[in-house]
């Protein structure tokens, strides 16, 4: 099939998308608490830099990135039910972080979405995992984006890195006793830990739509803002989302990255925000599927590890420049794989691409916001009998989710989480990619191969599972194979 036939099966998939009847958004409760907007400070230290840059050259896309300090005064809130509003226990809690800004350098460009992202701090310092997965897309579609070191490891970490450029940051309170104990053997105890991160969250986003004598979006007017995490930065969102998002409601929208939400981890059915949660492998398994709700869709991706190969190309160049990890043992490590000894399978990874589905997971929410048609509906991995342990053969493979061309026509063996070994390896999956002498065996006919990459990866285009632009990659690299060989 010509290359321009194929674009034009493209194009006409995603018209179909964009031309879907759109709906009024449903109405908001008044806020009921009034948070004030965080002060903003650019942090300019000589002989000093940015913690967690950018490793990649922004300019060439056209975007700037910048880090401001962030202060204020924050409540501490009472968890007493997974499904209500926290109640604010006290205020008067100073605090200071930090956030990094990218955006576009020509405020023409931005197309009027920030992205937030709540850093990940599960390996001892921040990591913007969101950023590192859809940051492709998310520079060439305008959008600008904004990564809050909300929690007190991430910002010990800074202060142990750098004394000089963030030694005077501070996010720490008193922790708080829930009336009703909750989840008391989880060592996040997001409900008792961390008691500023939320405000911080909160008055940081704020200051973003009502910028005071610093605004770190010149010339851009935000017009919806949409929150976001991976893992344990997209557990905590969920908790956010159920009782502190309902209580003032900044954000338009959520968008989790592998958050792993169960039984404890569901989502309250009257908020209007709207969310999707894509998850991987790792934390869907074990769980049973969780049903969408009227302003929540989840979506399962098949042989996806708990990150991907695309991922860690960024994060492991930042990490092994920063050298920020530790390993138990207090040594440096380069890379988050160095953390992860004994696994049966090097290296680590699913090459399967998540980032195709999380970028259509914020155009999706993007546009659900301002009344457009609702996203996909929710697609589980198989179950086996007990409804919650993932169905696999016995190489490992997934059934059902969201099957993409690169895991249903694979050009690599990929484990999104039967890797043995320690707890985290079940975590990091596993890639190899096929030799050439597998692929001509695997695919004795290439023209076939194509022919099913274009049926699969289009059928996931008019399902609104993946975008016309990530479409036409996968596509190209199907023609590409066998005539780079």
């Amino acid at each position: 099939m010509k290359t321009s036939s194929l674009f034009s099966l493209i194009a006409a998939a995603g018209l179909v998308l964009l031309t879907a009847c759109t709906s009024p958004p449903e109405t908001r409760r008044a806020p009921m608490l009034d948070v004030p907007a965080a002060r903003l400070a650019p942090i300019s230290v000589p002989g000093t830099r940015t913690f967690g840059a950018s490793p990649e050259d922004l300019a060439v896309a056209g975007y700037v990135e910048q880090e401001y300090s962030v202060s204020g005064v924050a409540n501490r809130y009472a968890f007493h039910d997974l499904m209500q509003d926290a109640a604010v226990i006290d205020g008067g809690h100073a605090y200071k972080t930090r956030i990094i800004v990218r955006r576009p350098a020509n405020a023409a460009r931005f197309n009027g979405t920030v992205i937030v992202e709540w850093f990940n701090v599960t390996l001892g310092q921040d990591i913007d995992f969101n950023w590192a997965t859809s940051r492709g897309h998310l520079m060439r579609e305008g959008y600008a984006y904004v990564g809050v070191s909300a929690q007190r490891v991430g910002v010990e970490r800074l202060k142990t890195w750098s004394a000089a450029r963030y030694g005077d940051l501070a996010v720490v309170a008193p922790e708080t006793t829930p009336k009703d104990p909750l989840q008391a053997g989880d060592a996040l105890r997001w409900d008792v830990s961390d008691v500023l991160s939320w405000d911080i969250f909160s008055q940081t986003v704020k200051a973003l739509r009502e910028p005071g004598a610093v605004d770190a979006l010149p010339g851009m007017k935000p017009r919806r803002i949409i929150a976001t995490g991976e893992s344990q930065a997209g557990r905590r969102l969920t908790q956010y989302y159920n009782a502190i998002d309902p209580l003032h409601r900044l954000v338009d929208g959520m968008v989790f990255y592998d958050a792993g939400y169960n039984t404890w981890h569901l989502l309250r059915g009257d908020n209007p925000t709207r969310l999707i949660a894509v998850g991987s492998e790792v934390h869907s398994d074990g769980r049973k599927p969780v049903a969408d709700g009227a302003t929540t869709r989840r979506w399962e991706v098949a042989g996806t590890s708990h990150l991907s190969l695309w991922d860690m190309q960024v994060v492991d160049a930042m990490t092994t420049r920063d050298q920020g990890l530790k390993r138990r043992d207090g040594t440096p490590a380069a890379t988050v794989q160095d953390l992860i000894p004994g696994c049966q399978h090097y290296p680590l990874w699913s090459a399967v691409p998540m980032h195709k589905v999380l970028n259509a997971a914020f155009d999706h929410v993007k546009r659900w916001v301002d009344g457009g048609p609702p996203p996909p509906a929710g697609k589980a991995l198989e179950r086996g009998a007990d409804g919650a342990m993932l169905r696999h053969d016995e190489n490992g493979r997934t059934f059902g989710g969201i099957q993409l061309a690169e895991y249903a026509q694979p050009t690599a063996f990929n484990l999104g989480y039967r890797n043995p070994g320690p707890v985290f390896c079940r975590n990091g999956g596993h890639h190899r990619f096929y030799s050439a002498a597998e692929l001509k065996a695997i695919y004795p006919d290439p023209e076939a191969y194509v022919r099913r990459v274009v049926e699969t990866t289009n059928a996931n285009l008019a399902a609104g599972y993946i975008l016309a632009v990530d479409a036409a990659e996968t596509i190209k690299a199907a023609q590409d194979l066998f005539t780079q060989r």
